[in-house]
């Protein structure tokens, strides 16, 4: 008897090839914003980041349909499942963290120069909490209602199990849509904010210390990613509260089959989600790894690279903006003379706060 051939899918390659771009794509934007203390946006891509080295690593392990060869993915598939689980709120939450901030750049009666050192770490320690524990949390809830170790599917790899109880959607699974509503709340805020003070928008984005572009495809990635994540979030939830059949019972969740690893071929499909991951990483990239201030990190590498030798306007480009930062110039500053320029725009309201929403 012939041994059965089981055929490498063209989509485990495209998915691991896309998935690889997009983790080198988003290595710049995540040091950038790391180093700047930017918490909902270096979460956003940190979290994009690692759901997308998934991608990366799954299909290179599980490319085949070979079912009775696999490797059975342990611990591995443990920790993928949880972040899994705690990526359905730490993306919405971190879009909702930079809608709200855009919200209140575009503020204009609470509009001031510096925050106080209380006021950063407020805002600080809020973003953490949407952005890292309120994920870590729903991670640890996920035990209550996960009846066996994980599902293996070929080409996507690991992924979470839920009871098909009443628990699983109040304590996991309605969560992401409801996050995700916050921050359509926030982006249609914005949006209103937008028109309304369209005509002053350039003066109220320096007085920020933030620049039109930047601002500009900021709203444009959290806005797609938010009109993305929304009608899924709620379209997975619907089909979720189809399936709850049964009372909940910590015995039978947690019985004998709760350490079972259910394996399943792929035929060639990938699951839909994969995909939005690697769109994900396209508009994380697009929105943070394409303006000045990632040109200058590029810059600055590749001097440390010693690539200034084979591409010698790398040093004059780099002594151009040292000299530019050098010079006194400053856009709060110039934001100043802006708006104490009587009449000029009159539409403004003067600070009545100590609020700020630097980006």
């Amino acid at each position: 008897m012939e041994p059965v051939s089981y055929p490498l899918y063209p989509e485990a390659v495209i998915l691991s090839v896309l998935g690889g771009i997009t983790v080198i794509l988003g290595i710049p934007p995540f040091t950038w914003h790391l180093l700047q203390r930017n918490v909902a946006a270096t979460s956003l891509v940190l979290w994009v980041i690692l759901l997308n080295l998934t991608n990366f690593i799954n299909p290179i392990l599980w490319p085949r349909d070979n079912v009775p060869e696999w490797w059975k993915g342990q611990v591995l598939c443990d920790i993928e499942v949880r972040l899994f689980v705690g990526s359905t709120v730490a993306l919405p939450g971190a879009l909702a963290c930079i809608m709200r901030k855009l919200a209140r750049v575009m503020d204009t009666k609470n509009i001031v120069m510096a925050p106080s050192r209380a006021q950063r770490i407020r805002e600080a320690v809020l973003e953490i909490l949407w952005c890292f524990g309120f994920p870590i949390l729903l991670m640890l809830i996920y035990y209550i209602v996960q009846p066996i170790r994980y599902f293996l599917w070929g080409i996507s790899g690991c992924n979470a199990a839920f009871d098909n109880s009443w628990p699983s959607v109040v304590l996991v699974m309605m969560w992401s849509p409801i996050v995700s509503l916050v921050g359509s709340y926030y982006s249609g805020l914005l949006t209103f904010r937008l028109y309304r003070y369209r005509t002053e928008f350039t003066h109220i984005v320096r007085c920020h210390k933030t620049t039109k572009s930047r601002f500009l495809r900021l709203f444009s990635m959290s806005f797609i990613m938010i009109l993305i994540i929304l009608p899924v979030q709620f379209y997975i939830l619907f089909k979720n509260v189809q399936l709850v059949s049964a009372p909940y019972s910590w015995g039978n969740v947690h019985g004998p089959n709760w350490n079972e690893i259910i394996t399943l071929p792929s035929f060639g499909v990938v699951v839909f989600d994969r995909w939005i991951r690697i769109g994900d990483g396209f508009l994380v990239f697009f929105a943070f790894g394409t303006g000045a201030d990632a040109g200058s990190l590029y810059r600055n590498w590749l001097i440390k690279l010693n690539m200034g030798k084979v591409f010698p306007s790398l040093y004059q480009s780099h002594d151009s903006e040292r000299s530019r930062k050098g010079s006194g110039w400053s856009l709060s500053n110039k934001a100043k003379r802006v708006f104490s320029q009587k009449g000029s725009h009159g539409s403004i309201s003067s600070p009545t706060t100590t609020r700020s929403a630097s980006l």
